[in-house]
Formats: structure tokens, sequence, C-alpha cells
């Protein structure tokens, strides 16, 4: 059986433990612990939502060429937002 944590402070946990680089998430994704893979997956999302974030506002601020699926690009960081919304629940939940 897995070991369970209390979690009172684990999204706080989650979020110092920031990661800039999607290859900075391999070992904790190959982890054998479901909650270090939990935190692979939110560190991953967060790297994500945070890049597409940053192309977003370079496309808002005339930087970048608008392309023709950017209300696609909007809709896809907020879809991505909400399951950041859902994971960090989860995690509070541990």
């Amino acid at each position: 059986m897995f070991n369970i944590r209390p979690f009172s402070n684990n999204l706080f946990r989650f979020k110092k433990a920031k990661m800039t680089e999607l290859r900075d998430t391999i070992d904790l994704m190959l982890s054998e612990d479901p909650i270090e893979r939990l935190n692979a997956e939110y560190q991953q999302l967060t790297i994500r939502t945070d890049k597409l974030f940053g192309f977003i506002q370079m496309i808002k601020k005339g930087k970048v060429a608008k392309p023709a699926n950017f209300p696609l690009l909007k809709k896809q960081l907020s879809i991505m937002s909400s399951y950041k919304k859902i994971l960090e629940e989860r995690i509070s939940l541990l």
C-alpha cells in the first residue's frame, strides 16, 4: 500500500518545487510513488500553461503574428487552467 502523507501543506510544497522544463519532471514521472507522479503532472501542466500564456501575451502585444487558431489557443489555456485548479484541489485533499 502507498504511504499517503498528511497533505495540509502539499499544495504549497508542489508550488514551491516549481520546475521550468519538462525534462526536469522525468524522475518524478517515473517514480513508483503516486504522489510524486501527481507532482510531475502538476509541474508539467504548470510549465505548459505558463508557456502558452506567454505565447498568447506575445500575440496580444503584436510581437508574433496572430494565427488563425488564436481563439482555440485562448480556449485551450482556459481549459488547462481549469484542469490545474482541479489538480490543486485533489492535492489539497490528500
